[in-house]
């Protein structure tokens, strides 16, 4: 077992995997030779990195001890408490952005402190409910948009509204919201690791069944009948949620590359036979064969444009094959997988159709004496 997830530490062991997910070849379905390995090229944390400059800033700053007072005189009709702790809080509510982001970011009673406490403990083997990762989201989002709206005050305010002792206290503050944005993002960045394997299991339960399908038109009678066992629903939810991870900074720094390089060419597959067999199929059979290849390309995009356009997540990340000698790179983004998917059921298109009849044998040529009387006959 690795280490707890809340651990800040750059790139150890990929997370461990479930025990049904071992079943899976995944060098099989990523189609990596021996000896070869998948790197996950490290993708950079804003949201780190913005609270280290906000910090930075912070340090930079050298107030006076006592209140400055200059803000006032400098906007007139705004007001601030004298009373000092109500002079403080509402200081640090202005710079982070509001009273109940500040709540949300000192107050151990208020709920999002609450609830991030309670999987603070846990996170690493709690099973979240799609209620509590919504409720995680929306507690680290409020805390990036405190952290910005922070660091754009700092630049402009911070010099002569705060005093040295309430800047410290405001590094204190961020310090803490700091770590705590990093335990949440952990904490997520598990859950997804989850995800991802459900969809790669659910991906690739899906392709098994595609490779009975009979690979021609005949095929399409299972499909039809089945009323296209690829549900939309899933596939989106699939495809967003690995997208999802792959834009989680903790997640990319333990996950293993052969699990994404499998994902990627599940969707790659899946997606192509959703738009290859179960529509553009069923519209040539049912016109009687009389679409064209040109066509049927022109649909299967727009096909997969109406799914790809359902997908929310458009986070990208770069996967690096080593191979002896050489490195090739895979980019795993909507675009490329909707570009290789595209290619892929146009080459099903272009080699499942029927091709044209052939043309009848061309006429004997005539010797000259046959043209010759033709042109004198008028035959």
């Amino acid at each position: 077992m690795l280490e707890s997830p809340l651990d800040d530490n750059a790139r150890s062991a990929p997370i461990a995997v479930s025990a049904a997910f071992k079943t899976l070849s995944l060098t099989a379905i990523a189609r990596v030779n021996h000896g070869e390995e998948i790197r996950v090229r490290l993708i950079t944390d804003g949201t780190q990195d913005l609270f280290e400059k906000t910090l930075r800033l912070l340090d930079q700053h050298q107030a006076p001890t006592e209140s400055p007072g200059s803000a006032e005189a400098a906007e007139p009709d705004r007001f601030i408490p004298e009373h000092q702790d109500l002079r403080k809080r509402f200081l640090y509510a202005e710079a982070v952005g509001g009273y109940a982001t500040l709540s949300d970011l000192i107050d151990s009673y208020s709920p999002g402190y609450k609830f991030y406490d309670q999987y603070d403990k846990n996170g690493a083997d709690a099973a979240l409910t799609p209620a509590t990762v919504r409720t995680l989201e929306s507690y680290f989002a409020r805390m990036s948009d405190a952290l910005a709206h922070a660091h754009d005050y700092l630049r402009k305010h911070a010099a002569q509204d705060l005093d040295r002792a309430e800047i410290g206290e405001l590094h204190e503050i961020m310090t803490r919201s700091r770590d705590r944005a990093r335990k949440v993002s952990a904490i997520l960045g598990q859950h997804l690791m989850r995800e991802i394997e459900r969809a790669v299991q659910m991906l690739n339960a899906i392709c098994e069944k595609i490779r009975t399908v009979e690979k021609g038109i005949n095929g399409i009678f299972l499909v039809e009948s089945e009323i296209m066992f690829v549900p939309a629903t899933d596939l989106i939810e699939c495809i967003n949620n690995i997208f999802k991870g792959v834009g989680n900074p903790y997640l990319a720094s333990k996950i293993d590359g052969l699990l994404l390089l499998a994902a990627r060419n599940l969707m790659i597959e899946v997606v192509s036979f959703y738009s290859y067999y179960g529509k553009e199929q069923i519209y040539y059979k049912k016109s009687g064969g009389r679409l064209g290849k040109s066509t049927i390309s022109r649909l299967i995009r727009k096909e997969m444009k109406t799914v790809f356009d359902a997908c929310k997540e458009k986070n990208k990340l770069v996967l690096i094959r080593v191979m002896k000698g050489a490195e090739r790179n895979f980019e795993l983004s909507i675009e490329a997988i909707q570009c290789e998917a595209e290619r892929a059921a146009v080459q099903a298109v272009r080699a499942l159709l029927p091709a044209p009849a052939p043309l009848g044998p061309p006429a004997p040529k005539r010797g000259w004496l046959r043209s010759l009387l033709a042109r004198l006959f008028g035959h």
